[in-house]
């Protein structure tokens, strides 16, 4: 995708390792990028939002991503997510809070980029949208109050059954 942006200039910063490492970065080098991208390996939880404040755009071309939780926070850091319409990233992304491409769409991975880099009006827009949505959905006081409700309708549901407070239960097991 980064061949085909029509944005001069762009960098890429790829955080993470994995046995793929060495090939990607001859790869990188073969396709003459090897001077735009940075190659960070795996960083600490505590360097990550820095990167995102920088980042013009999170590009997630993952063809099975589950939850997406590099897009949450991205997106709860303000910064514009573009990725492929695969795993829990259209759950994540859904609606107007980032851009979805096709799997495999490579030319439609660098247009929605240069979209972000390009269209600042747009790039601000889809960023707040996310960051309300991440908000919303997977903020540490959302999720929190998520599990407080399944504790409490556990609790509702123990003492339908006949549970009383400070009474010995008898286990059950599910079926």
């Amino acid at each position: 995708a980064m061949r085909g942006l029509a944005t001069t200039g762009a960098a890429l910063d790829i955080v993470g390792d994995g046995v793929e490492r060495a090939a990607m970065e001859a790869l990188a080098a073969s396709l003459g990028l090897g001077t735009r991208v940075r190659w960070h390996g795996h960083l600490p939880q505590e360097r990550l939002p820095a990167l995102y404040a920088r980042a013009g755009v999170v590009v997630l071309p993952s063809r099975e991503e589950g939850l997406g939780l590099v897009a949450v926070e991205a997106m709860l850091a303000g910064t514009p997510v573009v990725g492929y319409r695969s795993g829990g990233l259209p759950d994540v992304l859904g609606g107007d809070a980032g851009i979805l491409v096709e799997p495999g769409d490579v030319a439609g991975l660098s247009r929605a980029i240069d979209r972000v880099l390009t269209d600042h009006p747009f790039a601000d827009t889809i960023a707040r949208r996310g960051r309300e949505v991440a908000h919303d959905r997977y903020s540490l006081e959302t999720m929190g109050a998520a599990i407080r409700g399944l504790y409490d309708d556990g609790a509702i549901a123990w003492a339908a059954r006949g549970g009383r407070p400070g009474e010995d239960q008898e286990r059950t097991t599910l079926q």
